[in-house]
């Protein structure tokens, strides 16, 4: 009983530590003149509650009543909400060394990850997609698709988003790991680690995040130790049959051979993190986003003639291999503008960035720690009034598309200026290959969806591009 008694008053002197801290010495630090405050009634968690149930809603609900910029206290952070076109504008266009998308991101992804899968530089990362090995890359994204589409049955069905993970994590292993791994046990074991750390699962429900917290994020750190042990095996299978890092697409010889100087097990460590860095940044939101755009032209008749005409047109000009050409792939423009338009309407980004020193944006003056952001699920959903309302789904949308006026910031599928997705390239043809594979190939299927037109999302999704919260079963023909 004494030490409940101990336990509980402890507890009582932490909340009023913290109610101190957020309220009476970091609240007027982060005081913005003429924008309004919403603070909610608990101490600490502010309107954190609201707005973990349902985002989008009460975010619109608070914008209705106090306008396009507004300040949110939730859960110790105060955020710098802004919807409006010029706030958009600003937003997107601040310096880094001003409000960091970053240290934003590595905040946000932390409060699922261990600290150190959120540190460190991604400029491997970069360097790994750009254009010149992307025609390597190819390559292991036709194997992948290949190689699923044969593993079916003669008919049967799917569950489509469950359908495209398996592809990505395929493509994915390839590409980080090697093609030889994917065949193994390696693969499994992988998923099964990278599962437990996959923040989507998070974002997509963000009251989970309260398990996590309460852990210590027990789960997560064992299975980045999981992630490490697989991949040590993945190695060690490697060497024995000999692998350098001057083949085309030696990923993970490379870094082994930039992180030499460690010792045995730091160098493994080192190179789990990596490649879960890569995994994550390239494919976490690939499959939902798979999904979304191969729904739309299932769903959507007239989409679907345009889509197969274009891969017609492609494969005529440049025979039967044109999903091994860069070249032919960059030539498939409508099936861009599917993607984008699959991507306007299953964003749920919450973009973010991190005031790292006071700082001007638009006409206020911003403190360091602040927040600004913005919920792409809201501004994806404000297309022009000239345009088909945001329940019609329309590739090619002159909102999508412009870049020469401010209304292009209230459209974001991939991001804008500097900040514009460094993997855009690699999603764009993976994304072409997996329609002109399942709609066209060798071992091509005649699909029919098995699920309305209204995919619903998680109300409580704030990760990148949505989720389904019922199964989307795809019917199938080989």
């Amino acid at each position: 009983m004494a030490m409940m008694i101990l336990i509980a008053t402890l507890a009582a002197v932490a909340l009023v530590a913290i109610y101190c801290y957020v309220y009476l010495f970091r609240r007027s630090q982060a005081d913005v003149p003429g924008v309004p405050r919403i603070s909610g009634l608990l101490p600490w968690v502010g309107c954190g509650l609201r707005f973990v149930g349902n985002p989008r809603k009460f975010l619109e609900d608070v914008r209705k009543q106090h306008g396009d910029n507004f300040i949110l206290e939730m859960f110790g952070t105060d955020m710098f909400f802004t919807f409006s076109s010029k706030g958009l504008e600003a937003l997107y266009k601040i310096r880094e060394a001003d409000a960091s998308f970053t240290e934003a991101t590595r905040a946000f992804l932390g409060l699922k990850l261990p600290g150190e899968l959120v540190q460190g530089s991604m400029s491997m990362f970069h360097k790994r997609l750009k254009k010149s090995l992307l025609h390597g890359y190819i390559h292991e994204m036709n194997s992948a698709i290949e190689e699923k589409l044969v593993s079916l049955d003669s008919k049967g069905e799917f569950e489509l988003f469950a359908f495209m993970r398996q592809i990505v994590h395929q493509v994915g292993f390839r590409v980080w790991l090697g093609p030889e791994t994917a065949q193994s046990d390696h693969l499994r074991r992988f998923i099964a680690a990278f599962d437990a750390l996959d923040v989507e699962k998070g974002f997509q429900s963000l009251s989970s995040l309260f398990v996590t917290t309460l852990s210590g994020k027990y789960y997560e750190k064992k299975a980045l130790k999981q992630l490490q042990d697989v991949l040590r095996c993945v190695w060690e299978s490697q060497q024995e049959i000999g692998t350098s890092t001057e083949e085309e697409n030696a990923n993970f010889a490379t870094l082994h051979e930039m992180y030499g100087h460690l010792s045995t097990e730091a160098r493994f460590h080192q190179v789990a993190i990596d490649v879960f860095q890569f995994h994550l940044a390239s494919q976490a939101n690939m499959y939902a986003s798979l999904s979304w755009m191969l729904a739309n032209v299932l769903l959507h008749n007239s989409c679907r003639e345009k889509v197969m005409a274009e891969i017609a047109a492609v494969e005529k000009k440049y025979g039967p291999a044109y999903t091994s050409s860069l070249e032919a792939l960059d030539e498939m423009v409508y099936i861009e503008q599917v993607v984008h338009e699959s991507l306007r309407i299953s964003q749920q980004s919450l973009t973010l960035r991190k005031v790292m020193k006071p700082c001007s944006f638009m006409e206020h003056s911003l403190p360091k720690g602040l927040y600004i952001a913005t919920l792409l699920s809201i501004t994806n959903n404000e297309v022009g009034s000239d345009e088909p309302g945001t329940d019609v789904f329309q590739p090619g949308r002159r909102s999508v598309h412009q870049r020469e006026t401010d209304a292009q910031y209230h459209i974001s599928t991939f991001g804008h200026g500097f900040h514009s997705c460094p993997g855009l390239k690699f999603a764009m043809t993976l994304s072409k290959i997996v329609l002109c594979l399942m709609l066209a190939g060798d071992h091509c299927l005649k699909m029919e969806p098995q699920f309305s037109s209204s995919i619903e999302v998680p109300p409580g999704s704030v990760g990148a591009v949505a989720r389904s919260t019922k199964p989307c079963i795809v019917r199938y023909t080989k």
